[in-house]
C-alpha cells in the first residue's frame, strides 16, 4: 500500500549488485550476475575465468543473506534444515542456515606476469555436470558429483606437467541426512584415501556464497598448510576409508591441491581443484 521508488524496485534484480559495483569504481568491463542456487559461486567463478584473457583483471564475488522467514519456511517446508551443525556425523539431520559473502580478483597467467601481481593461488577449469534426475535431492549413484569430480581433476591434470596429486577434498558436505553419504561415495571412488574436511560445519550453510567463501576457506587452509578439522564430527558409520578429517592435519611446504565441490538443487555439480 505504500508507494516505491521505480529506482529502489529495480535493485530487487540481483544483476544490480555488480552494476552498481561497476558504478562506484568506474568498471567499464562485462557486468553479469549468475544464479545457480548453492553452485551460484562455483559457476561464477567459472564464467569470471573464461573473461581472464579479454581483460586486465576479473572481480568476482558473491553475497547471500538467508536468515529471514520466508527462506527459512521454505528449506524448513523441503526437509532440507536442521537444529545442529554435523556434516558427515552419524546424528546429522540438516543444515544450519549461513549467511556471507566473498570476493577475489582473477587474472591470466599472462596479466600476472605483466603486472607482476601476487599470486594466492592457481584455479584449473572446473567440472561440471548434471544428475538430470530431481530438483532437491542427489541422485543416489553420485552420477553428476562423479562425473564434476573426473573432469574437475582432468582439467588440472591436463595444466599441470607434474602428475597430479589432491591433497585434500573441501566437500560440500550440507549435513543432510541424504547428501553427505552420496558425496563421500562419489569422492572416495575417485579419490582413494584423500582427506576430507567441511567448511559449512563452521559456518552452516550459505547457499549462494558457499562456493566463494569455501575457495577461499582452501586457499588460506593450504596457506596455513593444514587441513582442517571438521566440527561436531563424533561418527560416521559410512566413513569406511576413515577419509574424514576428525582433527586438523598438518601439510608439508610444497606445491598443494585442493578439489572444492558445490552441489546444488537442480541436480547441479561443480568441482574445481585450486593449487597454492
Amino acid at each position: 500500500g505504500k508507494r516505491i521508488n521505480p529506482r529502489s524496485l529495480v535493485n530487487v534484480i540481483p544483476d544490480m549488485i555488480p552494476s552498481h559495483i561497476c558504478g562506484h569504481y568506474g568498471f567499464m568491463g562485462a557486468s553479469v550476475s549468475m544464479i545457480a542456487s548453492c553452485a551460484t559461486s562455483m559457476y561464477t567463478i567459472d564464467y569470471a575465468m573464461r573473461l581472464c584473457d579479454e581483460y586486465e583483471y576479473v572481480v568476482v564475488g558473491s553475497a547471500d543473506a538467508n536468515v529471514f522467514l520466508e527462506r527459512m519456511l521454505y528449506f524448513q517446508a523441503i526437509g532440507a534444515l536442521g537444529n545442529k551443525n554435523c556434516p558427515f556425523d552419524d546424528q546429522r539431520e540438516g543444515f544450519v542456515m549461513g549467511e556471507g559473502a566473498g570476493c577475489i580478483i582473477l587474472q591470466s597467467s599472462k596479466k600476472v606476469k605483466e603486472y607482476d601481481s601476487t599470486i594466492h593461488a592457481i584455479l584449473y577449469p572446473c567440472g561440471y555436470a548434471s544428475d538430470a534426475l530431481d530438483m532437491t535431492s542427489p541422485a543416489q549413484d553420485a552420477r553428476g558429483a562423479k562425473i564434476a569430480i573426473t573432469k574437475a581433476i582432468k582439467n588440472a591434470d591436463m595444466h599441470d606437467p607434474m602428475p597430479l596429486v589432491i591433497d585434500a577434498v573441501s566437500a560440500h558436505a550440507t549435513s543432510t541426512i541424504i547428501g553427505d553419504p552420496i558425496e563421500y561415495t562419489a569422492i572416495t571412488d575417485i579419490l582413494d584415501n584423500t582427506p576430507i574436511y567441511a567448511p559449512k560445519s563452521k559456518i552452516g550453510h550459505t547457499i549462494g556464497s558457499a562456493g566463494i567463501l569455501e575457495t577461499i576457506y582452501a586457499i588460506e587452509s593450504m596457506k596455513n598448510r593444514v587441513i582442517p578439522a571438521i566440527q561436531n564430527l563424533n561418527k560416521c558409520a559410512f566413513d569406511d576409508k576413515e577419509c574424514l578429517v576428525k582433527e586438523p592435519i598438518s601439510l608439508p611446504s610444497k606445491v598443494l591441491k585442493t578439489l572444492n565441490n558445490s552441489f546444488a538443487f537442480g541436480g547441479k555439480c561443480v568441482s574445481q581443484v585450486i593449487e597454492v
